[in-house]
């Protein structure tokens, strides 16, 4: 394990990494200012600039021109983000977006933000096995924010106080599993996960040392019934299960704990 001097200071950094994010002039501004309603009002600028980007492009003569129809879809789709991640189920709901909205309406203002390096797409897995590509349900899956620190920006203006004093509330789940999903694609991981209609669900699933391996995201202690389903049915051949927490290492039978700030060992 950690000494829990350097184990608590870490916790400290990981929770002040997912109020700042990794957007090179926001860190700045925080290491200059230790001030985090400048690096909300910061973020909040930048989103306001990204929604003044959303859809344009540069027609055949090279000038500018925004799609009008597609803007409306991407400031949708994007305005719903937290809201989608504070389900139970955070798998992405179109009919949120509009009455009877449909995939097909909205999925070129999802590849829009895909591209623009704002959001991370996180598949379900139609089953656990190789290869997870081969698995993945194409229209099933879950938008993280690709920058935790503008996720949190979205959010009510005192919830980065709310994290650092560990008062998360209702937006827990959603909060370490967008910063997982955060650090996972700077990995250049694919994302995925895994969920049954009878409920089991495992919040990431990706190689580890080149074996699959289930990764279960806690913002509290939480228990990992879903992990020990699949891990010990046959079906599935998964031998261990990542726990990241605020906990420090720990191993118990086929389940590693491991501190959050350590995701990038994985």
């Amino acid at each position: 394990p950690v000494s829990e001097a350097t184990h608590t200071a870490m916790l400290r950094y990981f929770k002040e990494y997912i109020c700042v994010g990794g957007l090179p002039y926001i860190v700045d501004r925080f290491i200059s200012t230790n001030d985090m309603n400048i690096v909300w009002q910061e973020q909040h600028d930048i989103i306001e600039e990204y929604r003044d980007d959303f859809a344009k492009h540069l027609d055949e003569n090279e000038n500018e021109e925004i799609d009008l129809a597609l803007l409306g879809r991407i400031n949708r789709v994007f305005e719903s983000i937290p809201a989608q991640l504070a389900k139970e189920n955070k798998k992405f709901v179109f009919s949120a977006l509009e009455k009877k909205g449909r995939s097909e309406k909205y999925l070129p203002a999802i590849q829009w933000l895909c591209d623009f390096g704002i959001i991370n797409l996180c598949y379900n897995l139609s089953n656990i096995s190789d290869p997870l590509e081969g698995n993945k349900i194409d229209n099933v899956f879950k938008i993280y924010m690709q920058d935790s620190g503008l996720f949190i920006s979205m959010l009510d203006r005192d919830s980065a106080a709310k994290i650092l004093s560990g008062d998360l509330g209702f937006y827990k789940g959603a909060i370490f599993e967008n910063i997982i999903a955060d650090c996972f694609s700077k990995q250049d991981r694919k994302l995925y996960y895994f969920h049954k209609d009878s409920g089991l669900e495992i919040d990431f699933v990706s190689k580890v040392k080149r074996d699959i391996s289930l990764i279960e995201v806690k913002a509290t202690t939480g228990n990992t019934k879903s992990a020990n389903t699949v891990l010990k049915n046959p079906q599935y051949d998964v031998d261990v299960c990542y726990k990241l927490s605020e906990n420090n290492i720990g191993v118990v039978d086929k389940k590693i704990t491991i501190p959050y700030y350590m995701t990038m060992f994985l």
